[in-house]
């Protein structure tokens, strides 16, 4: 079994991609926020209160990895 996971299907940068918050690999903070926000709609509980919601400490911590990555050049 592989451990490679799911890369992001709507790549902005295709060469830059990045390991997100639930392993697979996305290309932007953009698309990132997009999946983990749609498998958080998919959990029990209901759905999210508006399209996009993320738990704030997910959220933060994506926007600071992200932030952190381009003021590296990466």
């Amino acid at each position: 079994m592989s451990d490679t996971k799911e890369v992001c299907r709507r790549c902005e940068k295709p060469g830059q991609l990045k390991r997100g918050w639930t392993g697979a690999l996305y290309c932007s903070e953009r698309c990132e926020r997009a999946a983990v926000s749609s498998l958080h709609n998919d959990m029990p509980g209901g759905p999210n209160p508006y399209p996009g919601w993320l738990p704030h400490h997910i959220f933060t911590e994506i926007e600071s990895r992200w932030e952190n990555s381009e003021r590296q050049g990466q």
